[in-house]
């Protein structure tokens, strides 16, 4: 018996073999670079190489310890929604987004976390487009102290977010009448 290929039976066999449960989906957000939603789909599949995901690759990478805060082993869902420092910026997204706070307790909430915003669509798509800025934001951070044995203070973070979720939604939204307050 031959087998026909189809698309119906290509998405059939990705969904089987994804790492995401089929309960879960989010959609790219076009305000930001694709480098951007890139790089969250790698987060959402735990695919970024924080220092457990190195080890568990058989990488000798010796501390596992967060770079940014050193209370807990770095993963995802601990660099990106619980540790202390990123908690923190997350609070200051919230007010900056003039929202109740954002709370993540894993990197699939964080994607997700704009669409229970009561807002219009636009703004529920510009602060998902904040929320990714704030987390490619973070892993920069977090790379330039393992790589570079850099401190980067919380304040130097929220500029980077900034003047790059500004930049990034202004240009990237159809809305011409943005302001970062």
């Amino acid at each position: 018996m031959k087998s026909i290929f189809s698309v119906a039976s290509m998405k059939s066999l990705l969904i089987k073999s994804s790492k995401i449960p089929n309960s879960f989906s989010w959609k790219w957000n076009g305000w930001v670079p694709k480098k951007i939603n890139t790089f969250m789909w790698k987060v959402v599949n735990n695919n970024i190489p924080t220092m457990l995901a190195l080890k568990g690759r058989q990488v000798n990478v010796g501390d596992t310890l967060c770079k940014l805060c050193g209370e807990a082993d770095e993963d995802a869902d601990h660099l990106l929604t619980s540790c202390l420092i990123t908690t923190i910026v997350w609070q200051f997204i919230s007010e900056c987004c003039n929202t109740s706070s954002l709370f993540a307790f894993s990197t699939k909430d964080l994607i997700n976390i704009h669409s229970h915003v009561k807002a219009s669509k636009n703004k529920r798509k510009g602060i998902q487009a904040v929320i990714f800025t704030t987390a490619w934001c973070i892993w920069n951070a977090r790379n330039e102290a393992v790589f570079q044995n850099k401190v980067i203070g919380i304040n130097k973070m929220l500029e980077n977010i900034k003047a790059l979720g500004y930049l990034w939604v202004k240009n990237g939204s159809p809305c011409s009448n943005l302001e970062w307050k």
